[in-house]
């Protein structure tokens, strides 16, 4: 697809020349030295993206899936990063075939920088457009061995507010409330103190009624304990 490797060489160029190698040790330290950067900050990245020249009457899921794949393949972190603007930019154009597609992006590369966003503001936007599929996925998401995909199954909800599939909430923690993973922990509590902006109630009873990890406890809480 000729469109797709153009618009990657015009991506790519942009972040080369907007690369910072006195910012590279300082971000690649604090994601753990896991990712490789180029040392572009998120406002020079986001700019690239609104400088793009993306005519809206080409850009369909044909185009955006391949060119957000090839982005995901390359060895800087930057790729990664715009790979997810582009997929919130144009999010309207996923839909629930393109589910599979996300989840692998979750799969590769894994770590909450990329994973979070992934989750709650691409997933999620395609479930909670399509709610009649929530159950199906999020089940599949939490059973899995992947603790990312379980983090992913938690969190994906995150923006839903009042419509928060409370069962399905439940669903994705209960299984992981003995978990000793950091990020699984974190996660529960994130999407408890979440909800508890919208139904404080439910979430202290939730507390209430479970066992929790301290961690995930004090995250549930945080909002409500700030309130009172």
């Amino acid at each position: 697809m000729h469109l797709v490797e153009d618009i990657f060489q015009e991506i790519s160029s942009s972040l080369i020349v907007e690369s910072n190698p006195s910012k590279i040790a300082g971000m690649e330290a604090y994601m753990r030295n896991k990712f490789s950067f180029l040392g572009i900050s998120s406002v020079n990245r986001k700019a690239i993206v609104k400088t793009l020249n993306l005519n809206p009457l080409f850009i369909n899921s044909d185009i955006l899936i391949p060119l957000v794949e090839k982005l995901w393949q390359q060895p800087h972190r930057e790729y990664q990063y715009l790979a997810i603007d582009l997929l919130i930019k144009y999010r309207k154009l996923l839909q629930t075939e393109h589910i599979p597609s996300i989840i692998t992006l979750i799969e590769k590369k894994s770590w909450w920088d990329t994973v979070d966003m992934l989750a709650a503001s691409v997933l999620g936007d395609i479930l909670n457009r399509n709610p009649k599929t929530n159950e199906s996925i999020i089940e599949t998401l939490s059973a899995s061995n992947n603790f990312w995909l379980n983090r992913t199954a938690i969190i994906c909800q995150l923006k839903f507010k009042e419509k928060t599939n409370v069962a399905l909430l439940e669903m994705s923690i209960l299984p992981h409330l003995e978990s000793n993973e950091f990020f699984i922990q974190k996660s529960i509590g994130w999407a408890l103190r979440q909800y508890s902006k919208t139904n404080p109630i439910y979430v202290i009873d939730f507390v209430n009624k479970h066992s929790l990890k301290p961690l995930s406890k004090k995250e549930a809480l945080k909002h409500i304990v700030s309130k009172s």
